[in-house]
């Protein structure tokens, strides 16, 4: 009876043994699995921040285009406006108006027979 006794202390001795190592050996990697999860977690909140200010960002540089866009929309209409009022004024036709507009564009320059040079 108290060998039976004896073998149940020392399965018991060796079975609290096996649980104080494994616990002991299961710590450090827990330990280590929350840095690496802290670490994780601090460049997701970087990161978020980062989309957030490059959205704002984008949406700011998207407002400024269409200004733009706008504003040169603006002055073609004058531009054409403009355009319009010049060859009426000069008494070209404008076919003429466009040759010399063709021409003036491949970095020609065409004088009219009237105009006097230097």
């Amino acid at each position: 009876m108290v060998e039976k006794l004896m073998a149940e202390a020392n399965a018991e001795a060796s079975q609290k043994a096996l649980c104080d190592k494994e616990e002991a050996t299961s710590s450090t990697p827990k330990e280590e699995k929350t840095a690496k999860l802290d670490k994780y977690i601090a460049r997701t909140d970087k990161a978020t921040t980062t989309v957030a200010t490059l959205e704002e960002s984008v949406k700011s540089l998207e407002a400024e285009l269409s200004d733009t866009d706008a504003t040169m929309s603006e002055a073609s209409k004058l531009r054409a406006v403009e355009s319009e009022e010049y060859v009426s004024s000069c008494g070209w036709c404008p076919l003429h108006y466009m040759i010399l507009t063709v021409f003036d564009s491949f970095g020609f320059i065409l004088v009219p027979k009237h105009t006097k040079i230097g």
